[in-house]
C-alpha cells in the first residue's frame, strides 16, 4: 500500500497559470516575439536614451539653425538649432507614460462628465 501511494500516478497533476499559458503561445509566435522586443526597445530607448545624450532638451543653438541629419545630430536641428532625436525621444518617453495613465484615468472622467444625473433609481432620465 505504501508503493502506491509513492507512485508517480497517485501525485496531483501540476497546474500552470493564465500567464504561463499565454507565454508559451506567444513564444511560438516568431512575428510576435520580435513585435515585443522591439517595443521593450524602444521603450527603454524613449526612457534612457534623453540622460546619455550630450544635448539638453530645450537647449538652443541658434548658430546650427535647421541642419540635416549628421554625424552629431542623428536626426539634424530644428530651426532653433534644438536636436530633433533628443525631442523625439523625451516625448516618446512622456506619450508612452500618459498612454499607461490613460485607460484609468480615462474611465473614471467619462462617468464624472455624464450629460445626466448617474443614480441608480427608475427616475434618472436623460435630457
Amino acid at each position: 500500500m505504501d508503493a502506491a501511494a509513492n507512485s508517480p500516478a497517485a501525485a496531483p497533476e501540476q497546474g500552470s497559470s493564465l500567464w504561463h499559458d499565454a507565454w508559451l503561445r506567444l513564444r511560438k509566435n516568431r512575428l510576435a516575439v520580435a513585435g515585443l522586443a522591439f517595443l521593450v526597445f524602444v521603450a527603454v530607448t524613449c526612457l534612457l536614451g534623453p540622460l546619455f545624450s550630450p544635448y539638453g532638451y530645450e537647449e538652443q543653438r541658434l548658430d546650427l539653425g535647421a541642419s540635416p541629419p549628421g554625424a552629431q545630430h542623428w536626426l539634424g536641428t530644428d530651426t532653433l538649432g534644438r536636436d530633433l532625436l533628443v525631442r523625439t525621444l523625451t516625448g516618446g518617453a512622456s506619450r508612452s507614460a500618459s498612454a499607461w495613465r490613460l485607460p484609468s484615468s480615462r474611465s473614471r472622467s467619462a462617468w464624472s462628465t455624464a450629460p445626466w444625473p448617474a443614480s441608480s433609481g427608475a427616475s434618472a432620465t436623460r435630457s
